[in-house]
C-alpha cells in the first residue's frame, strides 16, 4: 500500500500531461470550427463577447477569483491560434480596471492593468475605478501611488467611470474623481460615468468655486479648466454625482442618463428644458430625478425637437412628473423605445399624462412595470406603431369588466410580440389582457418568471398545461411559450450601455 501511495502523485502528473496534450491537439485541429474562422471574424466574435465579460468587477465580488481567469485573458489559454488573435486585437484590452482597495490592486489588478496596457497598443482607454464588496477601501491622497497611476491613465482615456458603492466616502471617492479629471484631456474624453449608492448626492465643482456643501467634490482644477474638459463629453451616465446644471457638460450630448431620484436630487424645469435645447442630437434620454420649481401649467410650451431620439426611459421618475417632462419632447421619425414605471400607490392617467406625447412619437417598443390593464390598453390605442411590449407586474384583477368591454370596441395595435417578465406573474391577469376582443398578438413569451394562479404558484410540470389553455383561448396567437433565459429587456439595456464597457 505504501508503494502504491507513493506512485499516486507521479500518476497524477502523467494524467495531467496526457490531458493537456489531448486538449492541445484537439484545439489545434482544423476540424474545430473556431479554428477555421479567419482572424478578423474571430476577433469580432471576441469583441462582441465583451458585452458580458468586459469588467473585472464582475469577477472580484469574492476573494477566490484568480487573475488568469478574467476575460479576455482566458482567450489566450484555449489554443495558440486564439491566443494570437486575442493578443493582436488591441480593442479587447482597452478596458482598465482599478479598485479603491490597495489590497485588491496589489493582489490582482495591477498585473492585469499592466497586461492590458501592453496589449492595448496606445489606443484610447476605458478607465474604470470601482469599490469591491470583499476588499475595504484604502485611504487616498496625492502621495498615494494610485493617484499618479490614475492621472497617467486618464490622459489616454476616452471614457472615465467612478463606480462607488453604498459606503461612499467623499474624501476618498472625491479625491479619486479629482485625479481622474486632473489627467483627462479635453477633446479626447467622450464618456463619463459617475455613480454612488449613498443617500446623499454630490456636485462637482472647481477648486476656485465659492461656496460648497460638505458632500460636494472639489476637483483640483480651476472651474474653467474643468469646464473645458467637460465640454467635449457626448455621453453622461450620472447617479448621485453631477456637474452643476449650468455646466457645459450638458451641451451637445447624444446620451444622458440621470439617476438617483431618492437622494434629494432636484432639477428645475427651466434647467431641464435648457439642457434639452443645448443637446438637440440626444439619442438616449433617461431621467430619474425630481423636478423642482415647475413652470405654471399655463406656460406656453415650445417643444424641443429631438430628431435622433431612440430611447426614452422614465422608469426612475414619479408618474406625477410625466406630463411636465413629456410636454417638451418632440421626437423625430426614428423608432422609439419607451420605458415607464408606476408605483403601487401612484396614480397614472395615461391619456392625459402620456397621450399627447405618444400621439406625436413613433414608438415601436414599450417596457412597462406596474401598469393596470386599462393603462396597457390605452398604450395600445395611443401607439399605432407599437411592435413589442414588455409587461412586468401587471394588475388586472380589480378592473371593471364594463370598462374592458368599452375599450374592446376600440381598434388596438396588433403586437408582433408580448413579453411577460417579472418575479411573479398572475396567469389570470394575462388571460384578462389577451381576452380583450380587439387585442391581438402574434407571439407571447413568458420570460424567467414564476407563474401564479389565484396567488398560488403553478408547479413547473403544470405550467405547460396552463399555457396550452392560453393557446386554445387565443387561436390567433402563433406561439405561446415559457423560457428561463433572461428577459429581452436586459439585452436592450446592454446594447445601450456599450460605451460604458469598451470602445
Amino acid at each position: 500500500m505504501d508503494v502504491e501511495a507513493e506512485l499516486i502523485p507521479s500518476l497524477q502528473v502523467k494524467l495531467q500531461e496526457s490531458k493537456t496534450t489531448t486538449e492541445w491537439f484537439r484545439n489545434r485541429s482544423r476540424c474545430n470550427v473556431s479554428n477555421r474562422l479567419p482572424p478578423e471574424l474571430l476577433s469580432r466574435v471576441f469583441h462582441l463577447a465583451l458585452d458580458n465579460h468586459f469588467c473585472a468587477k464582475n469577477y472580484y465580488c469574492g476573494t477566490e477569483t484568480r487573475a488568469d481567469s478574467v476575460y479576455p485573458i482566458v482567450l489566450s489559454q484555449v489554443c495558440s491560434y486564439w491566443r494570437g488573435v486575442a493578443f493582436s486585437t488591441p480593442v479587447l484590452w482597452a478596458h482598465i480596471d482599478l479598485s479603491t482597495s490597495t489590497t485588491l490592486n496589489q493582489l490582482r489588478l495591477n498585473r492585469l492593468a499592466k497586461l492590458h496596457l501592453d496589449l492595448a497598443c496606445g489606443i484610447p482607454l476605458n478607465l474604470h475605478v470601482f469599490d469591491s464588496r470583499k476588499y475595504p477601501m484604502s485611504p487616498f491622497s496625492p502621495c498615494d501611488p494610485l493617484h499618479s497611476l490614475i492621472v497617467q491613465l486618464s490622459g489616454r482615456a476616452y471614457s472615465l467611470n467612478l463606480d462607488a458603492g453604498q459606503d461612499y466616502d467623499c474624501a476618498i471617492h472625491g479625491g479619486i474623481l479629482s485625479a481622474l479629471f486632473e489627467g483627462a484631456v479635453a477633446g479626447r474624453l467622450a464618456t463619463i460615468t459617475m455613480s454612488h449608492e449613498d443617500i446623499y448626492h454630490s456636485v462637482i465643482k472647481g477648486k476656485d468655486h465659492i461656496g460648497a456643501d460638505p458632500e460636494d467634490v472639489r476637483v483640483n482644477l480651476l472651474t474653467e479648466q474643468l469646464e473645458e474638459i467637460l465640454s467635449g463629453v457626448v455621453a453622461l451616465h450620472l447617479n448621485r454625482i453631477y456637474p452643476q446644471w449650468d455646466s457645459r457638460a450638458f451641451h451637445g450630448l447624444v446620451e444622458l442618463r440621470l439617476r438617483g431620484m431618492y437622494s434629494s436630487v432636484y432639477i428645475k424645469e427651466a434647467e431641464f428644458v435648457g439642457i434639452l435645447r443645448l443637446s438637440p442630437g440626444l439619442r438616449i434620454l433617461e431621467l430619474g430625478v425630481e423636478i423642482d420649481d415647475p413652470l405654471p401649467t399655463n406656460t406656453r410650451v415650445t417643444g424641443v425637437p429631438l430628431e435622433s431620439l431612440e430611447i426614452l426611459d422614465l422608469s426612475g421618475t414619479r408618474c406625477y412628473w410625466h406630463a411636465i417632462i413629456l410636454r417638451w419632447l418632440n421626437p423625430g421619425s426614428n423608432p422609439l423605445q419607451f420605458k415607464l414605471y408606476r408605483g403601487t400607490c401612484e396614480n397614472l392617467e395615461t391619456k392625459i399624462s402620456l397621450g399627447p406625447f405618444l400621439s406625436r412619437s413613433h414608438i415601436t417598443r414599450v417596457f412597462e412595470t406596474g401598469l393596470k390593464l386599462l393603462h396597457i390598453l390605452d398604450l395600445l390605442e395611443l401607439c399605432p406603431n407599437l411592435q413589442e411590449m414588455v409587461v412586468s407586474w401587471v394588475n388586472a384583477c380589480a378592473t371593471d369588466p364594463l370598462q374592458i368591454e368599452d375599450t374592446g370596441r376600440i381598434s388596438l395595435t396588433r403586437l408582433e410580440c408580448l413579453y411577460v417578465t417579472g418575479k411573479s406573474v398572475q396567469v389570470e391577469d394575462i388571460i384578462a389582457l389577451m381576452n380583450v376582443p380587439t387585442f391581438t398578438v402574434k407571439t407571447a413569451v413568458f420570460y424567467d418568471c414564476i407563474l401564479l394562479d389565484g396567488g398560488i404558484r403553478i408547479p413547473i410540470d403544470q405550467q405547460e398545461t396552463q399555457l396550452e389553455e392560453l393557446r386554445r383561448s387565443n387561436p390567433d396567437v402563433t406561439c405561446i411559450w415559457w423560457t428561463n433565459v433572461s428577459s429581452p429587456v436586459e439585452s436592450w439595456n446592454r446594447s445601450n450601455r456599450r460605451d460604458e464597457g469598451h470602445v
